[in-house]
């Protein structure tokens, strides 16, 4: 029979096990809605306007702009930032738009003209983009160059800013990888995972992002991007601050099925919780449950070992017991995720691969445990942080500095086709 402490450390064990599967339970329920139900087509239709910065030509980027292009939107407006005239985005956003768009769309490409050193060049991208829009525009929707937006991406991102109390909305990002290098596995899994706790966070995504003009025209939004990193992650606490809500749009989902290396993989997953740090409202709380996951998993192996070596069976019972439901309820969320998902994908009539099961997964798992943990240690030592070939570095709170720019080089472009850049 277990003693007192022994139940309390179990019981602390149990709950930090637990809640990852509680918040993986929520957000399939939501998507095994969506997956589900007939959904109406969207009436709210305002005038609207697709921002998409670019510094670097994405992989994606042809797919990303032949779906921007071909939105099932009455009007539209897509504006293309792009970084300087010699990146190599500059010349693929030209050819692609030769080629020619619809009639209900209105592109409008422009070169970043400021390099503000108080906020991120995307950022940069972002404002001059919000000074230049018509005063009729009541919809400033937000996507990436990595994205592969499907016709209806607009009007669902659209759709919930018809609701007064609903400043912003955002989508969710997922990985669909094709093929089973390291990287690519463990960022694939850790996203899953992070995906979950976007929901319960209220984390968005710049890769799927809308404000209404309550927002986006806001004198304190304006504020706080002009010192930020990203305009995503810290838009739960914006809204708030104005009164407002954050509402996610399971409907744009999109996937993604770039390839990653593993020390780029690292660079990526340090950098999402860095910024998650420097902008996110529940950073402390969030970080916190987070370590206590990883310990709580490390703590009910060493119980389960000590257990067996010294004959304890009541601790390999409570052990085992615990870490069999973590991981079997952890597999039942994600195969549900990844069936809805792809049900909703499809549905939009864009292909995903299927997922390429290896033994490496099986190992793939304790790689991204581990690295999450180095990188939720790594986060909160950070000063300088590198994006496309800019470093910025970190005083405080929504306090950053570009250190030095440089237009974006040729020589910087992955080379191996499908990678990501960072």
């Amino acid at each position: 029979m277990l003693s007192i402490p022994e139940l309390m450390a179990f019981g602390i064990l149990a709950f930090f096990l637990l809640l990852p599967i509680y918040w993986d339970w929520r957000l399939l329920q939501v998507l095994w809605h969506t997956s589900v139900r007939t959904i109406a087509p969207p009436t709210y239709l305002p005038r609207a306007t697709a921002l998409l910065s670019l510094r670097g030509a994405d992989p994606s980027l042809v797919d990303c702009l032949g779906g921007l292009l071909n939105q099932d939107y009455p009007q539209y407006t897509v504006c293309i930032v792009v970084d300087s005239a010699s990146d190599p985005a500059w010349e693929e956003v030209q050819r692609i738009l030769a080629r020619g768009h619809p009639a209900n769309v209105q592109v409008r490409v422009a070169v970043l003209a400021e390099h503000r050193d108080t906020c991120s060049l995307k950022v940069s991208g972002t404002l001059q983009a919000i000074a230049g829009l018509d005063d009729q525009i009541e919809v400033l929707a937000f996507i990436d160059g990595d994205v592969i937006p499907a016709r209806n991406w607009l009007r669902s991102l659209v759709e919930p800013l018809r609701d007064p109390g609903v400043g912003a909305t955002t989508g969710f990002p997922w990985y669909a990888p094709t093929d089973t290098s390291w990287g690519t596995l463990v960022r694939y899994l850790w996203m899953a995972a992070a995906v979950m706790q976007m929901f319960s966070f209220r984390i968005a995504w710049a890769g799927s992002l809308a404000f209404h003009a309550r927002v986006f025209r806001h004198p304190r939004a304006l504020e706080r991007w002009s010192r930020s990193f990203s305009e995503d992650t810290g838009t739960f606490g914006l809204v708030r601050e104005l009164g407002l809500a954050l509402r996610f749009v399971p409907e744009v989902m999109t996937v993604n099925p770039e390839s990653i290396d593993l020390r780029s993989c690292y660079t990526f997953i340090r950098r999402q919780l860095f910024v998650t740090r420097f902008q996110h409202v529940w950073w402390t709380p969030l970080w916190m449950l987070n370590v206590g996951i990883i310990v709580a998993v490390l703590g009910a192996c060493g119980l389960l070992t000590v257990g067996l070596w010294a004959q304890a069976w009541t601790w390999v019972v409570g052990a085992a017991s615990l870490l069999g439901a973590y991981s079997l309820a952890w597999l039942l969320a994600w195969l549900g995720a990844e069936k809805c998902i792809r049900t909703i994908v499809r549905r939009q009539r864009a292909d995903i691969p299927d997922f390429p099961l290896s033994w490496k997964c099986v190992l793939a798992g304790p790689l991204t445990l581990g690295m999450h943990f180095g990188c939720l240690i790594a986060a909160l030592r950070v000063k300088e942080i590198a994006w496309r070939g800019i470093t910025y570095a970190i005083y405080g709170p929504h306090q950053l500095r570009m250190l030095e720019y440089q237009p974006y080089r040729p020589a910087d472009q992955v080379r191996r086709a499908g990678h990501s850049i960072l």
